[in-house]
């Protein structure tokens, strides 16, 4: 496949609008899917994901190299892009399902 560069907009974790490009037809890596993948779960912060995405023990000796390759990953427009994709879909099934659990709620009120 070609490679191509694309422009893109996406918003920094600071709320800012950036504008960067992207190269298309660049292979994604099953680790760093995997890390992009815990980190947009919100259940990992990065040198967490890094570590167990790339099977990478943190103790003292690698807690520096594990925090400046996960920095690094989280500095790629790519990863951000990624992330923030993988979180997208979340947030309307989740809004979807507490406006329902709420409409239930009202109309249990209302009828009893």
């Amino acid at each position: 496949m070609p490679q191509t560069l694309i422009p893109v907009t996406y918003t920094d974790p600071h709320g800012k609008t950036q504008t960067t490009s992207i190269v298309r037809g660049q292979p994604v890596t099953r680790r760093l899917e995997n890390f992009c993948r815990l980190v947009a779960s919100g259940e990992h912060d990065p040198i967490d994901a890094y570590c167990q995405a790339y099977s990478k023990e943190f103790n003292p000796t690698t807690a520096l190299r594990c925090s400046n390759m996960a920095s690094n990953l989280m500095g790629r427009t790519d990863v951000i892009l990624r992330i923030q994709q993988l979180r997208t879909p979340v947030l309307p099934k989740i809004a979807q399902k507490y406006e329902y659990n709420i409409n239930i709620a009202m109309h249990e009120l209302q009828t009893a």
